[in-house]
């Protein structure tokens, strides 16, 4: 072995996607409108580690509408976890 386990893996597109079809959401969603992918709480921890989505929080100014976290089907509102400034301080 070559020390790479399979959680160290990036998901493959049939995985990224199940329990949906590749051919349904091709068909259905790509281009046309969003999906919502069920799976396990850490499905998608790979696509955006923490320690990226900190980055981006701190070099990017993103309005409410441009980004949006979600905890159990739930918006969380973005003073919980930004801190709003002006150019001034």
């Amino acid at each position: 072995m070559d020390g790479t386990s399979k959680a160290d893996l990036p998901l493959d597109f049939n995985a990224l996607l199940a329990p949906m079809s590749p051919e349904e959401f091709l068909t259905s969603y790509y281009s046309k409108s969003f999906c919502h992918i069920v799976g396990s709480p850490d499905k998608f921890a790979g696509l955006l580690p923490w320690q990226d989505l900190n980055r981006i929080l701190e070099l990017h100014t993103l309005r409410p509408n441009q980004f949006e976290l979600i905890k159990s089907g739930a918006s969380i509102d973005p003073r919980a976890y930004t801190e709003y400034g002006t150019r001034e301080g």
